[in-house]
C-alpha cells in the first residue's frame, strides 16, 4: 500500500516515499517518513567520490521490516567491493538473518520470504530486491515499487527533461490521483 520512486541524475541518487500506511483494513497517514530510510556506510570503496557516503533503503510491505533495518543498521556490513556483489552477497545474508530473527520472514519448507519489495539506492545505481530476495537492476534511469509502481514509472518515464526532485514529485502526485493507497505528504532523499 505505497509507492517508492527512485532515480538516477548525474551519478546522484533520489529517491521518494508517499506517507500512507495500511493496518488491517484502515488506512492512515504517517506523521514521519518510516518508509524511507537513508544508511551510512564506512567503506573504501567508493566510485562517485567523497559526497557518496550511504545508501537508501524504501520498502514496500510492512512497515516492521523496516523498522528492523533502521534498529539494525549500524551492524551493516562495510562495503568492499561493487554495490551489486554488496547487495547480492552481505546485504541480502545480512536481511535474511535479521528477518528470521525478528520472525516476520517466512521459513516452512519453502525458501525464506518477506512480505514486500525494497528499492535499494546509492553508488549510482537502483536496485530491486524482491520479496524472494532476489535482486534486480534494470537499465532505466528510474524505479519504482508498491501498489501504484506501475504509474510511476510511466510518469518518470514521460518527464525525462525535468529536473530530478520534480520529476519524482510529480510522478507520487499522479500515483495519488490514482491510487487511494498513496498519501501526501511525500519525502525525497538524495544519496
Amino acid at each position: 500500500m505505497t509507492v517508492i520512486v527512485g532515480l538516477i541524475d548525474d551519478g546522484t541518487v533520489y529517491m521518494g516515499c508517499d506517507s500512507s500506511m495500511s493496518y488491517g483494513d484502515s488506512i492512515a497517514t504517517m506523521t514521519y517518513p518510516q518508509k524511507l530510510i537513508t544508511v551510512d556506510l564506512s567503506q573504501e570503496f567508493n566510485p562517485l567520490g567523497p559526497h557518496e557516503i550511504g545508501i537508501s533503503i524504501g520498502m514496500s510491505g510492512s512497515i516492521r521490516m523496516l523498522s528492523i533495518i533502521n534498529a539494525y543498521a549500524g551492524e551493516l556490513p562495510e562495503i568492499e567491493w561493487s554495490f551489486e556483489k554488496y547487495i547480492t552477497t552481505a546485504m541480502v545474508p545480512w536481511l535474511i538473518e535479521k528477518f528470521a530473527q525478528s520472525k516476520i520472514a517466512v521459513n516452512d519448507t519453502k525458501p525464506i520470504e518477506y512480505e514486500g519489495e525494497m528499492l535499494i539506492g546509492g553508488f549510482g545505481r537502483l536496485i530491486c530486491i524482491g520479496k524472494d530476495f532476489s535482486t534486480v537492476e534494470t537499465d532505466r534511469d528510474c524505479e519504482a515499487i508498491g501498489c501504484a509502481s506501475e504509474y510511476a514509472l510511466g510518469a518518470m518515464l514521460a518527464t525525462p527533461r525535468m529536473k530530478p526532485k520534480k520529476r519524482l514529485l510529480n510522478a507520487m502526485k499522479i500515483c495519488e490521483q490514482v491510487c487511494s493507497a498513496v498519501r501526501a505528504p511525500f519525502h525525497i532523499v538524495e544519496v
